[in-house]
């Protein structure tokens, strides 16, 4: 929870499988309302219902049966459209009726293996009816940077995207290493940014384990 100056006053586990899990999100689907969040080493991607703030784990819908990095979902021109990439910085596009969930590659898709821009940064917007991308760049390093793409052409069939600017960490945060994700939630940013630091061996040892799923 967040109080009015937008600091942290309150938080708890959400969701918890023994897995990696990053990149949280939501979707609708007409009243409904989902949660994703990546899972590659469970190797599908999950939707989880959210009641009340709170899901129910044992209640899970598979959206798909593959790995995908950085899900997202957005509607747009009365479609849902899943957004994600695979380990070689391949990315796809799915889409899928807004009356119900049943998710089919566009068949372009995989493409743009491209550290650059393959990956998501954040929930693609529709702002003044312009589709906007936030892309990580991992060309360098990961998470180094997000670029802003407008979506020029969205079909099954048909993808153009033209690129509109970048967005760097600023050197007065204390987080200024590196920009990750970007979300914009109603009247909020929820801006992802690292920093640098030494662990102790303990902590890297699990770390280890948990990427071995031991």
């Amino acid at each position: 929870d967040l109080n009015s100056k937008n600091q942290l006053v309150r938080s708890a586990m959400f969701l918890d499988n023994s897995r990696h899990l990053s990149f949280p999100s939501t979707f609708e689907v007409g009243e409904q309302r989902y949660f994703i969040c990546e899972s590659q080493t469970e190797g599908i991607l999950k939707a989880y219902i959210l009641q009340d703030g709170d899901i129910d784990e044992e209640n899970s819908i598979v959206l798909l049966e593959e790995a995908v990095a950085d899900p997202c979902i957005v509607e747009y021109k009365s479609q849902l459209w899943l957004f994600g990439s695979d380990e070689n910085h391949q990315m796809s596009i799915w889409f899928s009726s807004t009356k119900s969930i049943d998710f089919k590659r566009t068949e372009y898709s995989p493409f743009m293996p491209n550290p650059f821009n393959s990956r998501s940064a954040g929930r693609p917007i529709v702002n003044e009816d312009k589709l906007l991308r936030f892309t990580q760049d991992c060309s360098g390093e990961y998470g180094a940077r997000i670029h802003v793409y407008e979506i020029k052409l969205l079909t099954e069939k048909e993808y153009v995207e033209t690129y509109i600017e970048s967005i760097e960490p600023e050197a007065t945060w204390h987080y200024k290493e590196g920009i990750h994700t970007l979300n914009i939630l109603e009247d909020r940013f929820v801006v992802d940014a690292k920093t640098s630091r030494l662990i102790s061996f303990d902590i890297f040892k699990g770390k280890c384990l948990r990427l071995l799923n031991y």
